[in-house]
């Protein structure tokens, strides 16, 4: 399937200056054209809080995607800290299954874990960096 938007651009303000001096070389409107300006303002205010909006999210977005780089860094950094006394534990809890394993299988099993926990932490990092405002 293919994306049908991937051609459009957002409207950057050159545009929309642009657009507002084309606006203003039009000739006064007749009384009869009053209506029809209203509307034509109308949607050009509307259009202006679109724009708002879209570069508010842009905004949102790059903090939220700051804030999931930032927690997937230290979640990290803090599992390779920690991964001896990880592998401690899951040697000690899988017991004698630990000792008929292939070595490895114990790191690759903590390394897994550790993963899986820090995709977790990012994610949710990410989901609460979007809805705080």
């Amino acid at each position: 399937m293919e994306d049908t938007n991937k051609n459009i651009q957002p409207v950057t303000d050159a545009d929309d200056s642009a657009l507002r001096e084309l606006f203003a070389a039009l000739p006064e409107p007749e009384a009869e054209d009053s209506a029809f300006m209203a509307g034509m303002e109308a949607r050009l205010d509307a259009v202006d809080r679109v724009r708002a909006m879209e570069r508010r999210e842009r905004r949102v977005g790059r903090r939220a995607l700051a804030v999931a780089a930032f927690t997937g860094f230290v979640c990290g950094a803090l599992f390779t800290l920690f991964m001896p006394v990880l592998l401690a534990f899951m040697t000690r809890i899988l017991g004698s299954v630990a000792e008929a394993m292939p070595d490895g299988t114990v790191t690759i099993l903590c390394w897994f874990i550790a993963a899986v926990l820090t995709m977790l932490l990012t994610l949710q990092a990410y989901s609460l960096a979007r809805t705080t405002r």
